[in-house]
């Protein structure tokens, strides 16, 4: 890397970084956290795929879905994805695509369907909590989602880096 060029990884952290700061705050609503973090991780994973191949303008115009960059994203990952933390962030994804679907695509959604896909997120995120401490709610799954993708995604960048340079 010359001194011109900026370091892909912290880059895309930068970016995302700032997105998330941004758009993901405690005044919005669910469907309005739920909209800007499926956009945020979306912009997050397009972004990843463009960087970690070597002709990212072929991928430009591909009207890729969701699930589809998903797949192309985690086919990229550069290292071994076996352990239950990164399949179960994976999987938080895939609930998180079909919460935003339940609540964008349908003029009166199904509550039911929506707080039952909520919790499914809420306890894939969820830790092992201390006792008497309160449960995670959405917006702090999300953020914890978000923000884990962030440096998930940027660790792979750097080791894409790393290998194209070897």
């Amino acid at each position: 890397m010359t001194a011109n060029e900026v370091d892909p990884s912290v880059e895309f952290s930068t970016r995302h970084g700032d997105l998330f700061e941004k758009h993901i705050h405690g005044s919005a609503d669910d469907e309005s956290l739920v909209l800007k973090a499926h956009m945020l991780i979306e912009g997050m994973l397009r972004d990843f795929c463009a960087k970690s191949v070597p002709h990212p303008e072929h991928l430009k115009d591909l009207r890729l879905n969701f699930s589809q960059v998903v797949g192309l994203a985690r086919s990229l990952c550069a290292f071994p994805q076996s352990s239950a933390r990164v399949d179960s962030m994976w999987s938080v994804i895939k609930h998180l695509n079909n919460l935003r679907n339940a609540m964008a695509h349908e003029l009166e959604p199904d509550q039911q369907k929506i707080e039952k896909t909520k919790q499914i997120v809420i306890d894939l995120v969820r830790q092992p909590r201390e006792e008497g401490e309160s449960p995670p709610d959405l917006r702090a799954c999300l953020g914890f989602t978000a923000g884990w993708f962030l440096a998930f995604l940027e660790v792979a960048l750097t080791r894409y880096d790393l290998q194209k340079r070897e």
